[in-house]
């Protein structure tokens, strides 16, 4: 499934495509990150909308809060673009180092 996108594509439709990307690390850092709560803390889905507003109300609260949004901003901002880069058929290393423009 490597290169299934175009290195041709417009900027414009290329950075559509990354937050399409983006937004499906994000979804799928949420499922694994509600998934880890309730197996970890044993918070239940409705109770993660007072845990937000409180922290304090559960034993491992902060612990909880902070797990969730490392697991969500790890598939968000850093596999999800990392799988666009595999998924144009780029290599990584050479795409996302800095480019000397001076000669």
């Amino acid at each position: 499934m490597k290169g299934f996108i175009s290195k041709d594509l417009h900027p414009f439709t290329a950075m559509l495509v990354l937050l399409l990307f983006i937004a499906g690390g994000f979804f799928i850092g949420n499922f694994i990150a509600l998934v880890l709560m309730k197996v970890l803390f044993n918070v239940k889905l409705i109770d993660i909308t007072q845990l937000t507003q409180n922290p304090n109300a559960q034993p491992n609260g902060k612990m909880a809060i902070n797990l969730f949004q490392g697991v969500t901003h790890l598939f968000a901002f850093t596999l999800g673009p990392l799988a666009y880069v595999y998924a144009s058929n780029r290599r990584p290393g050479t795409y996302l180092s800095p480019k000397n423009t001076y000669h």
